[in-house]
């Protein structure tokens, strides 16, 4: 099962690492949710601030993502700039 997952998850992106990084952020998501709606929290914190917390986490995970996405992105037309420019290198 894991590597029929693993199998789809690399043929569908472009890099499976960078990927995850949504995946750990749609986790976050979910994970904010429940904790604002669904359980009554430990330690007496309040449910806002358990919320808040794993969203913060959850926004980060997308920025990683984006910028490792626009980072391969750029490097790859770089790399076919210099392919043009210099094909013999």
């Amino acid at each position: 099962m894991f590597q029929y997952i693993r199998s789809i998850f690399a043929s569908t992106f472009d890099h499976p690492a960078v990927a995850s990084m949504f995946v750990v952020a749609i986790l976050f998501a979910i994970a904010g949710a429940v904790f604002q709606y669904g359980t009554i929290p430990a330690f007496g914190w309040p449910r806002d601030m358990i919320a808040g917390f794993v969203g913060i986490y959850a926004v980060f995970f997308v920025m990683i993502g984006i910028v490792g996405y626009a980072v391969m992105f750029l490097m790859k037309y770089i790399a076919r700039a210099w392919d043009r420019f210099d094909p013999v290198a």
